[in-house]
């Protein structure tokens, strides 16, 4: 019945045969069509991306299929642009250009861009020095960032390259013979995206330094971030130091240059957000250095922390809710510490002394067992504890006072008009 009236409200009704056959198949015409202007207004309003045919329109139609092994699409890789930003580093930048001489992927496939953060000492000369000698690359350029914060230095070199794929490598590093080559055997696999392993190395082998180490080693000092540890090989939300496809930089942009810290972070979450996979091969290491002294790392994880408070106005999505950990147990010592104050009562305390008990149960248990895993062991790795206690609060109490900083210029307005390297094509 209510097909009847349907055909008779949407084509009216004919008593021939062949008339109302043929209405009734252009009324289910009509009736196909507004459904799929139905469900389109639908996909509209809830934000949706369009289907089928109108999805491989959009910008990102190639994205999907990049990462795959078989996509015959992807070219292969012959030049790589290895990038260098630094900044007062002529006390170990001689190894890594060292290094860069040693790799034994083609050099006339290797392109070297050196850019210099305003240094103050001799680390812009030592790049002339070796632009000039080493003729056997395909070109060795001296660059120059005057903003000196890292992002920056980035997107000189970005703007710059000429190479198939972006490498950037830290000056505080070292880098194997086949890091360039292995880089390059992993992109040719079918990947836009790929990086390795970064083992943590002392330059100086001191008692207190390998304390130090124990410490960065360790998932409860540091962070739980894959490349930090040997393993298989597996899709991962960012690499250090990671290699890039030209295409990739094509449809992501530059670096936020808003951020000093967390910039990559920041990449590799709008990397994933383009559809693009990240992956990590153990095969791939470099090394990294640790700083000598407490002070210094001291001093790296209050950066590191400040900009954690100060990314979450800039873009939250990036960061995981790992970071937040030491910023949850300062906020928690701060309450103890209020209600034992408010209270004034042995039992206003309780909460204050039994999360200072259980922190320090995990800390003498992690130490415990960082120490027993030692190769080598020395009467400074007691202080193990304290080293773990003294770095949360401190990484804690910055990410505190990024927080703060952020709220008060997202409140006021300060910094909208700065220019978000994202929005910037290559």
């Amino acid at each position: 019945m209510w097909k009847t009236c349907g055909l008779v409200w949407m084509c009216g009704y004919s008593s021939e045969p062949s008339a109302r056959c043929f209405r009734r198949k252009a009324c289910l015409s009509r009736r196909r069509s507004r459904w799929r202007w139905f469900r389109r207004c639908r996909r509209r309003k809830a934000g949706r991306r369009p289907s089928c045919r109108r999805r491989a329109k959009t910008r990102g139609r190639r994205v999907a299929s990049m990462n795959k092994a078989t996509d015959k699409r992807l070219k292969p890789v012959k030049t790589v642009s290895l990038v260098v930003v630094a900044r007062n580093a002529q006390a170990v930048i001689g190894d890594l250009l060292d290094d860069i001489t040693a790799q034994d992927y083609p050099h006339e496939r290797i392109e070297v861009l050196l850019v210099d953060s305003a240094s103050t000492d001799e680390t812009k000369r030592r790049f002339e020095d070796f632009a000039r000698e080493r003729q056997d690359f395909i070109a060795v350029t001296v660059l120059d960032n005057t903003e000196r914060f890292l992002p920056h230095g980035c997107n000189v070199a970005l703007k710059a390259y000429r190479g198939d794929v972006f490498l950037r490598v830290d000056a505080h590093a070292r880098i194997p013979a086949d890091f360039i080559r292995k880089n390059v055997e992993v992109l040719n696999d079918g990947n836009c995206v790929c990086g390795g392993v970064r083992p943590v190395k002392l330059q100086e082998q001191t008692a207190w330094g390998q304390t130090l180490l124990l410490a960065e080693e360790s998932v409860f000092g540091s962070s739980p971030a894959m490349y930090r540890r040997t393993g298989q090989v597996r899709e991962v939300s960012s690499v250090f130091r990671g290699a890039y496809r030209r295409e990739v930089f094509d449809i992501v942009g530059l670096y936020n240059e808003q951020l000093k810290r967390t910039e990559d972070n920041d990449m590799s979450y709008r990397i994933r957000q383009q559809g693009f996979k990240i992956l990590m091969d153990p095969s791939i290491s470099s090394t990294h250095f640790l700083r000598g002294s407490f002070r210094k790392m001291l001093e790296q994880k209050a950066g590191n922390g400040y900009w954690i408070g100060r990314t979450l106005f800039i873009s939250p999505g990036c960061l995981g809710l790992f970071s937040f950990v030491p910023l949850v147990f300062v906020l928690a010592l701060l309450v103890g510490v209020v209600l034992g104050l408010l209270l004034g009562s042995f039992a206003g305390w309780l909460p204050l002394i039994g999360l200072v008990c259980l922190y320090a149960a995990v800390a003498l248990a992690v130490s415990v067992i960082s120490v027993a895993r030692a190769s080598q062991k020395n009467i400074t790795m007691a202080a193990l504890p304290f080293v773990f206690l003294i770095m949360h609060l401190v990484y804690g109490f910055a990410t505190l006072a990024g927080l703060c900083v952020g709220a008060v210029r997202a409140l006021f307005g300060i910094g909208r008009k700065q220019a978000h390297g994202s929005e910037t094509s290559v």
